[in-house]
């Protein structure tokens, strides 16, 4: 997935280079086409002959830079085609790992569950334990109790007893 997020940022920023250059040629074309403007009407209204050699290398330079701009915009129209195709490859990428994570996932998800049946299993067993302990603790104690007397249980209990 690395090579691919390197492959698309690497077409990303190439894109945005020839956009760049392809900005500065227009500005630059702008700037030749002003000043084809300024030298013309210098040419036209003002007779001023010797203005036509520069006008001649503006429309030199215009032509070469209509040439540089159209190879650009050839070279331009390719990356998007190519940047989607990187997408949906990593796309795809991304929804593998997501789904081999997500199995991952609800494979611990049972095991967990599993688990906390166990535990909860093992709790109700040590939960019937102590209820049938508490039981018999209060029949022993009853008995006891009704055997020699309320009296002599009490001493008994501060000998054998001594958390109560």
């Amino acid at each position: 997935m690395e090579a691919l997020i390197k492959q698309l940022q690497k077409l990303i920023a190439e894109e945005a280079e020839y956009k760049k250059q392809l900005k500065l040629k227009k500005d630059r074309k702008q700037i030749l086409m002003n000043k084809i403007l300024t030298i013309s009407d210098l040419v036209n209204s003002k007779g001023e002959e010797n203005a036509l050699e520069e006008l001649g290398r503006c429309r030199d330079e215009i032509s070469s830079l209509n040439n540089e701009m159209e190879e650009l915009f050839q070279i331009i129209e390719g990356y998007p085609k190519e940047i989607e195709k990187i997408n949906l490859e990593l796309l795809k990428e991304s929804l593998r790992v997501a789904y081999s994570d997500l199995v991952d996932n609800n494979d611990n998800l049972h095991k967990v569950n599993d688990e906390i049946n166990k535990i909860r299993d093992r709790l109700n067993a040590l939960r019937v334990e102590k209820e049938e302990r508490e039981k018999t603790g209060e029949y022993l104690y009853s008995f006891i109790h009704s055997m020699i007397g309320h009296e002599e249980v009490e001493k008994l209990d501060l000998h054998y007893l001594k958390y109560k």
